[in-house]
């Protein structure tokens, strides 16, 4: 597992998982980094920076130019490999397209994304991961999955108090054997339960808290719409549910 070490990081920390390709997101989560007085440098994406929306080559390049840590999930890592590398991803309309619009400069960026970032922040020390290099429970997985999961990310980080992990869509909160994880969720995309809004993660005093995120929702489901992508998800991106299945790499990924 490749494991970036950030250090002490001061000020507010925000921790985002999964743009998902949706730029009106990712551009209403910058404007709370501002207004909240997070610094480029204290923005932390864990993966899934390609999805089910409209704009993956001006996410990923949006994100590449601002500079913050960005952590290489699956989809990432198929990306990087070059065009036509998705294995079963492939069959997604939405990797399909992003295997198109994401220029060449920008799959190198990828290549040399890390799996994980640890950083100190008053004492504690925390952990964020995408998954790219170990299996991440979701929030009802046993605590079984926790401690494999918690395991592998210590044989290459150390010791961590939190774990920032991603995850699909759902966000969570959970304590294992003295420690934090936090579920991430996605920027990009809803829950599934009902709701619009995204989410987030800010740190702020060494404590994580989760945070919903507004933005405009019709604005990403129009240029859907135009691109001819799955409505499945544009109905989930209204508060319908979620077929968050679709973001898996599927058995036959090589």
């Amino acid at each position: 597992m490749k494991t970036a070490q950030l250090g002490e990081l001061d000020g507010p920390v925000l921790v985002f998982g999964a743009p998902a390709s949706n730029l009106q997101a990712l551009i209403a989560l910058l404007g709370e980094a501002s207004r909240r007085g997070v610094t480029r440098l204290t923005m932390i994406c864990t993966g899934g920076l390609a999805g089910p929306c409209g704009d993956p080559g001006a996410v990923t390049t949006m994100l590449r130019v601002l500079g913050g840590p960005v952590l290489a999930g699956e989809t990432e890592r198929r990306l990087a490999a070059g065009p036509r590398h998705g294995g079963a991803l492939a069959e997604r309309d939405w990797f399909r397209l992003a295997d198109d619009r994401i220029p060449a400069g920008d799959r190198r960026w990828l290549a040399g994304l890390p799996d994980a970032a640890v950083f100190t922040r008053r004492g504690r020390r925390f952990a964020a991961i995408s998954g790219g290099g170990v299996a991440l429970p979701d929030e009802e997985a046993p605590d079984e999955a926790f401690r494999a999961a918690l395991a592998a990310l210590q044989a290459s980080a150390g010791p961590c108090d939190t774990v920032l992990a991603a995850s699909q869509a759902q966000a969570f909160r959970r304590l294992v054997g003295g420690v934090e994880w936090i579920g991430t969720g996605a920027c990009g995309l809803p829950a599934g339960d009902g709701r619009m809004q995204t989410r987030f993660v800010m740190l702020n005093h060494g404590i994580a808290r989760l945070h919903r995120l507004a933005y405009d929702v019709e604005g990403a489901r129009r240029k859907m719409r135009e691109l001819g992508l799955d409505p499945r998800w544009q109905a989930a991106l209204s508060g319908g549910p979620s077929p968050a299945a679709e973001l898996l790499p599927g058995p036959r990924a090589a």
